[in-house]
């Protein structure tokens, strides 16, 4: 993306990145974090993933009480429901007032998750949306993110479902626009998956016909039989 691309995306109090599994969110936040480095100079971290920070060359976090101390920084959280308990709705409270100090701290939030995440009160704080393939009926009734879905009009949407080519993102910060996302190999944590239902190898069988077999067969008896006869003549004589 260009400069102007991600200072749209990334200078808002919180940007929500809502889409399937495997739908390539991970891929897309490792975009956002490269081109930002070669745009601008400023302090990163990244939530639980500490191989994939150290390769990016920022820092990591693992857990609320770290994410409160983080100031002036952009905050990327990947799958936000494993750090965020957003399903309680007794833990609201708990969760806005986290929200408010991160804030407050003078950061950027980045929260990438299900459709199913984002509760009501959340979307409503967020001030840009990102959205990749995804189910309608995933997304929280009511949520400002299932609005903003419902009234879009692009070719990508269908009766059930809005459907992005993996290597692109939907994007709206009042306006709709689509971003491209490029593939980094380096990043793909799935590439080296094992395929537990490749097809079977089977070996090639042999070209000849039962006729040939039968032959082969015959003429393998015949030439045991000859040999047998001369050693009985030999023992013989």
């Amino acid at each position: 993306m260009d400069k102007e691309s991600v200072k749209r995306i990334l200078n808002n109090d919180l940007t929500l990145l809502i889409a399937r599994s495997n739908e390539g969110k991970s891929m897309l936040i490792y975009n956002l974090i490269k081109d930002y480095q070669t745009c601008y100079d400023g302090s990163i971290e990244l939530f639980g993933n500490e191989d994939m920070a150290k390769k990016l060359g920022i820092k990591s976090f693992n857990s609320m009480v770290e994410l409160e101390d983080i100031k002036q920084s952009i905050i990327f959280i990947d799958e936000v429901g494993l750090l965020m308990d957003l399903q309680d709705r007794q833990r609201k409270k708990q969760t806005e007032n986290v929200l408010r100090l991160v804030n407050h701290n003078g950061n950027k939030l980045f929260l990438g998750g299900l459709p199913m995440d984002f509760r009501r009160f959340l979307c409503a704080k967020a001030k840009v949306f990102l959205f990749k393939t995804l189910l309608f009926s995933d997304l929280v009734n009511g949520s400002i993110a299932k609005e903003v879905v419902k009234q879009y009009e692009g070719k990508e949407k269908g009766q059930f479902s809005l459907k992005i080519d993996i290597d692109k993102v939907l994007c709206y910060d009042g306006r709709y626009f689509k971003e491209k996302v490029a593939y980094l190999p380096e990043f793909d944590t799935k590439k080296d998956n094992v395929n537990l239902f490749s097809k079977k190898q089977y070996t090639k069988p042999s070209n000849i016909t039962n006729k040939q077999r039968i032959v082969k067969r015959i003429s393998e008896k015949t030439c045991s039989k000859k040999i047998c006869f001369k050693r009985s003549k030999v023992v013989r004589e």
